[in-house]
């Protein structure tokens, strides 16, 4: 045994020869993609790539003469980027003029010379166009002698003026005709008034006033001087739009034949690896993460563990209120704990997603929420109804006082739904409201007047100036200060919104309303601290139209200033007719915290269907209420000359109390005279009394 030797056969095998070879064959087909794409994407470049040529040859040309005149660092200036970038704005504008023209009858030059014209006296382009297409349309309704505009120019006696605008050959003319009489006027107010009946922009009455009957050949001699645009630069400017998005089509193009292959081939090496015992690195790992980063059981461990952390971090910054930049903070880590709530509920729901939609943005797509118009008291709110003036209800159900209404309106409006607190809301500080439901007309025109008062607006229009913000926050939200509108960016009882997300920028409204609440000691749903602050941010010189007529350098006209003040500070997607819930507000006037409900809350207590868009049966005759029996007169006695109830009697202080007595004395009446009483009710008892010598007649 000992002189035996020992021998180790050993067998090797080879398992990476395979896996390697099957990747290098995805990566080879990966490869040969890229080519064909490039190739593709280079004849996509070559269209622009040959309009920068031109440019660039065209800037060199320049370029000496500025240079031999002194102007070396002009033509410094005067970069390929900068060129380029001022041809893609020229390109981009004359498109949409282009299109406009179409829409409105006036041509592209002619809208560019308004532009002009416009601009030497603060307005806008865009602003300029948006009150040619007002003027647009508001001339198709004229033509045929109908419409708001119409009206409203027959109400302002500007009949020569009509006539003017019904026989213009064309919008031209149209223009030039209106124009001129808005600038023979005299009254001012009545210029913007007019101007702003047409075109809905009341500072084209400082252009009108300016040319006045020169209006047509200043407008002229302004295109010649900015230069014409024929047909072929039109043409040039559609082509080279045309160029940048099939640029944009190739760049879609690379992802989807490069990345997607890409993505197959490296997803097969994984499985490939995982077969072979070689998924174990962390490079790998990562790479199979990137791949399918929201499959599996490890993404959703993923998101709660990063759920976990930032709520830990929340935590530890709520401790220290002090901290520096604890509101940024804190508003980051809320808005991430949202973000990764939102990843989870996608993963736990399979990677479907619900969103609340409507189809009131344009072509059906944008999201929004719209409410309709306001149209009165007593008006019932119903899925197909023009609107109505909403009652607002505590979250129980139970009323809360405010406006009256009078027995018999037959209000059927169902009580507005009311949105939960919100999670960083938190308890009110100060003087702060904090209340989740949504606040009284009465109160927010109290709040309103105070600030308006605070800002330096005039005693004699705090109330007008009040129900105008006001009567917009009601048809924003029903006076909700925890509404959220736009899908989440807008915030309040007048939809404060930001349009990138919370942060400090121009526009994030809603991000300046919550700084300014916490920094003044309110909850950030509070309804008094959001109403002051829109009084504020009105006031605040960012919207000069509104500021005007809180001031009471309005038109004179409410209706004319209620939408002058939704087009400006408001802007919603659809312009709606808000003057109802303003003068509603107007109405209401202001009050205190709490009054009592008054006779008339009976009618308010109508049964509600628990079934959407459905009203309750029951009649308003069917509805018991306190002292209903009572007989016409006994009611009218007792509201005029008192009665225990809220509103009722018209009693002096000081006075003696009213005993509900008539008497009547007679002075040496002759002999056999007869006395008779007939009060058709109005007292609930009649007695007569009579003497032999009829010295009186008592009537009780």
């Amino acid at each position: 045994m000992a002189d035996e030797r020992l021998r180790l056969v050993a067998e090797v095998t080879d398992q990476f020869t395979a896996p390697l070879g099957r990747m290098e064959t995805a990566l080879r087909r990966t490869g040969n993609a890229a080519r064909e794409t490039a190739g593709q994407l280079k004849k996509d470049w070559e269209p622009f790539q040959g309009v920068l040529g031109r440019t660039t040859a065209a800037l060199q040309g320049i370029t000496s003469p500025l240079a031999a005149l002194g102007a070396g660092s002009l033509a410094a200036g005067l970069s390929i980027t900068g060129m380029a970038t001022a041809l893609r704005n020229f390109t981009t504008s004359t498109r949409d003029l282009s299109i406009m023209s179409k829409e409105v009858g006036l041509t592209v030059d002619q809208l560019r010379g308004l532009n002009r014209m416009g601009d030497e006296f603060g307005i806008s382009a865009d602003r300029m166009q948006g009150g040619v297409r007002t003027f647009a349309e508001n001339m198709s309704q004229i033509r045929k002698r109908y419409g708001d505009a119409y009206m409203a120019l027959q109400g302002m006696n500007m009949n020569e003026l009509i006539e003017k605008l019904v026989s213009a050959p064309n919008m031209k003319s149209a223009m030039e005709a209106a124009a001129e009489e808005i600038g023979k006027l005299g009254d001012p107010v009545r210029g913007r008034r007019v101007a702003e009946t047409l075109l809905g922009l009341p500072e084209f009455r400082a252009v009108a006033s300016e040319f006045k009957d020169r209006f047509g050949r200043v407008w002229g001699e302004t295109i010649a001087d900015i230069g014409r645009i024929g047909p072929e630069t039109e043409k040039a400017a559609r082509d080279f739009e045309k160029s940048i998005g099939k640029i944009g089509d190739a760049a879609e193009r690379l992802k989807l034949r490069i990345l997607g292959p890409m993505a197959k081939g490296i997803s097969g090496l994984i499985e490939d690896a995982d077969k072979n015992g070689l998924g174990g690195s962390a490079e790998e790992q990562a790479l199979k993460a990137l791949v399918n980063p929201g499959g599996g059981p490890s993404a959703r461990d993923r998101l709660e563990g990063r759920r976990n952390q930032v709520q830990r971090q929340l935590d530890l910054l709520n401790q220290n209120p002090a901290a520096p930049d604890f509101e940024r903070k804190r508003d980051r880590m809320v808005e991430e704990l949202r973000r990764v709530g939102d990843e989870l509920e996608k993963l736990r729901a399979g990677g479907a997603s619900a969103q609340q939609m409507s189809f009131s943005g344009p072509g059906g797509s944008g999201s929004l929420i719209h409410r309709a118009g306001f149209s009165g008291v007593g008006l019932p709110r119903g899925p197909l109804s023009g609107g109505g003036f909403p009652m607002l209800t505590d979250g129980d159900g139970t009323p809360v006082a405010g406006p009256r209404m009078a027995p018999g309106a037959r209000s059927g409006s169902p009580t507005l739904p009311q949105a939960g607190p919100l999670a960083e809301g938190g308890a009110p500080r100060g003087n702060g409201v904090g209340t989740p439901r949504a606040a009284r007309m009465g109160q927010m025109m109290g709040w309103a007047m105070d600030q308006l008062r605070r800002e330096g607006v005039p005693e004699a229009n705090l109330r007008q100036s009040a129900a105008h913000l006001v009567g917009q926050a009601f048809m924003e939200s029903g006076l909700d200060p925890n509404k959220v509108h736009d899908q989440g960016t807008g915030l309040g009882i007048y939809g404060a919104r930001d349009p990138k997300g919370w942060g400090e920028y121009p526009g994030a409204r809603r991000s300046n309303m919550v700084r300014w609440l916490e920094a003044n000691g309110y909850a950030r749903n509070s309804a008094e601290g959001q109403m002051r602050y829109m009084v504020r941010e009105a006031m605040g010189g960012g919207y000069p139209r509104t500021k005007g007529i809180l001031m009471g350098q309005g038109s004179g006209d409410a209706r004319l200033d209620t939408n002058a003040i939704t087009k400006e500070f408001e802007r919603p997607l659809v312009i709606n007719d808000r003057y109802g819930a303003v003068a509603n507000a107007f109405r209401t006037g202001p009050s205190d915290a709490s009054s009592a409900g008054g006779e008339d809350s009976p009618w308010f207590n109508r049964p509600r269907s628990n079934e959407p868009g459905k009203m309750s049966r029951v009649r308003d005759d069917e509805i018991p209420v306190p002292g209903s029996g009572e007989r016409p007169g006994d009611v009218l006695m007792r509201r005029m000359y008192g009665g225990s109830g809220a509103g009722g009697g018209m009693q002096i202080p000081g006075s003696p109390v009213q005993e509900h007595r008539m008497t009547i004395d007679f002075q040496n009446a002759p002999a056999g005279m007869k006395t008779s009483a007939k009060m058709g009710s109005l007292f609930k008892d009649t007695t007569v009394t009579k003497s032999r010598q009829l010295n009186g007649s008592v009537f009780a």
